[in-house]
């Protein structure tokens, strides 16, 4: 077996392994979803979108939550406290695959939530596209097709243009044509503009 090619299968392994003792852990005390008491990995059967709690938080883990499920459902449900706090737009906000809500202790015993991208090592192991403005060259290096020349080299076309606008862009990079795009375009994502913070005021 070419080293590249098992030392893939060494970091997906790693990661796969991390995963499943966080998830062992949180899985003693189990985790309430959607009026079930469940497995931190619940079950994929009960909805298409893939999500991470993560913080302050004994209900941390991964989460497949119906379609246009909105954050302050999506905290309810999993018990994670008072959600008065969150501001009207942010209550309503949607949340979509890849999507990662961290959970801090706020001042006056209040919480503050934040939403976020997962990492991209998380998303690799979870089967889902990785930001392409923030992907390394060692996670670039796990896609199958892209050794650590095309790596480097798509870091370098990043800084020359100062971050992708689309995943198209990387057609500008030296060696990745047509046909390797179509490839890679499912592997990777462009990051909304909009702020992922979700400031909540004290309880």
């Amino acid at each position: 077996m070419p080293i590249e090619t098992s030392q893939r299968y060494g970091f997906a392994l790693l990661i796969l392994i991390l995963i499943v003792l966080s998830v062992a852990r949180d899985a003693l005390t189990g985790s309430v979803f959607f009026g079930k008491r469940t497995h931190a990995w619940a079950d994929p059967e009960q909805g298409s979108t893939v999500i991470a709690l993560s913080g302050e938080t004994d209900r941390k883990g991964i989460y497949y939550i119906p379609s246009c499920t909105p954050v302050s459902e999506f905290l309810a449900r999993v018990g994670e406290g008072n959600t008065e706090g969150l501001r009207t737009e942010d209550r309503d906000r949607i949340l979509v695959s890849g999507m990662t809500v961290d959970v801090r202790n706020g001042p006056a015993g209040g919480r503050e939530w934040t939403v976020s991208g997962m990492e991209n090592a998380l998303r690799l192991a979870l089967g889902l596209p990785m930001s392409l403005n923030t992907v390394t060259v060692d996670e670039l290096m796990r896609v199958e097709g892209i050794g650590e020349r095309t790596a480097a080299a798509i870091i370098e076309t990043r800084k020359v243009l100062g971050g992708f606008k689309r995943v198209e862009d990387l057609m500008e990079v030296p060696g990745i044509g047509e046909k390797k795009l179509q490839t890679f375009k499912s592997r990777f994502y462009i990051e909304s503009r909009r702020s992922p913070s979700i400031p909540a005021r004290p309880a």
